[in-house]
């Protein structure tokens, strides 16, 4: 590690908008050719924030319904036409989700989010605590792992959460595997924070990306795949297995053998519940995880100084103003 590090520290909603606004854009050419507008089943957006919702054109019955989590189709069944033609249209909805929800005026049973200015209007205006002038913004946008025609893919997700809980299962420690789990991560203190009772560690992070990297060999090595690629997700690390073979369809049961296979007898500490099942959502590449403002990015080397190479512009104006 470098000793010229930015802040592990939480983005603000402005913060996420002008990346997405001023950076992402120059990096969608760079978004791995598996994952297209009408690609996946579905992208999706964690909010900084819950916001209201309506159906159609009215309120939902309990009129203090909000989400904070919101999944959108690329090409539902009833429309005729893909909800995202083209990249402008995912950045639009990156860029200001309220604004821009496609399912806004759609009926049951997904409600859509209240745009602001349908807020403003008269039969909204007595939403109690709503304040139309503060917008959440995209804490984490996601794409879905189930995909129109690339069925063959693989991912692995190794969070250096987990990294730190195997250590201290391995220590004997006597706490119980889920009260470690709840305590253990970071959200917008530094991992080594004094006040926190557990919580991962710089190496835990550099750890998962150092198993990433020893998965992604065991792929090659012993499965033979020849097209694999390693992503700093900003808390951990994705590995995707990408050999394009139509004629192979990983089952559930083949996923799950792989991943008893690669925590037993690797001691890999892989996310068990992300590969078997492809209705699960993955971080976007190139997207921004903002509770730790760390851009997930493609990895080359164990080496990757995660604290100092992926960082965002407002980090780095940061650093310079400080100094």
């Amino acid at each position: 590690m470098t000793s010229d590090t930015y802040p592990w520290r939480s983005a603000t909603p402005r913060e996420i908008q002008t990346y997405y606004e001023e950076e992402f854009p120059d990096y969608v050419d760079d978004i791995p050719n598996w994952i297209t507008p009408t690609g996946p089943i579905e992208y999706a957006i964690a909010l900084t924030d819950p916001y209201p919702v309506v159906v159609g054109d009215q309120p939902t019955e309990n009129r203090n319904s909000k989400r904070n989590f919101i999944r959108r189709s690329t090409q539902p069944d009833e429309q005729p036409e893909p909800r995202f033609n083209k990249w402008d249209d995912l950045l639009e909805f990156f860029q200001k989700p309220v604004h821009n929800d496609p399912k806004k005026g759609d009926g049951p049973p997904s409600p859509g989010l209240i745009d602001p200015k349908i807020a403003e209007s008269s039969d909204y205006e007595d939403l109690d605590g709503v304040d139309v002038s503060t917008v959440p913004a995209a804490d984490a946008i996601y794409y879905g792992l189930e995909h129109h025609d690339r069925f063959w893919v693989l991912v692995f997700d190794i969070d250096a959460k987990d990294v730190a809980i195997e250590d201290h299962k391995q220590k004997n420690d006597p706490r119980r595997n889920k009260q470690i789990a709840k305590e253990a991560g970071v959200r917008d203190k530094p991992p080594l924070s004094e006040d926190q009772k557990f919580s991962y560690t710089w190496d835990d992070v550099q750890q998962s990306i150092q198993y990433g990297f020893e998965l992604k060999t065991w792929l090659e090595d012993c499965l033979e795949f020849t097209d694999t690629e390693v992503f700093y997700s900003g808390q951990g690390t994705h590995v995707y297995a990408l050999d394009e073979d139509a004629s192979h369809h990983y089952t559930e049961r083949t996923r799950k053998f792989l991943m008893a296979y690669i925590t037993e007898v690797l001691d890999i500490p892989v996310d068990t519940k992300v590969t078997p099942d492809d209705s699960r959502v993955m971080r976007l590449p190139y997207s921004l995880h903002a509770d730790v403002s760390r851009i997930v990015t493609p990895v080359n080397s164990p080496a990757f100084d995660f604290r100092s190479d992926p960082v965002p512009e407002f980090l780095k104006a940061d650093n310079e103003v400080e100094q």
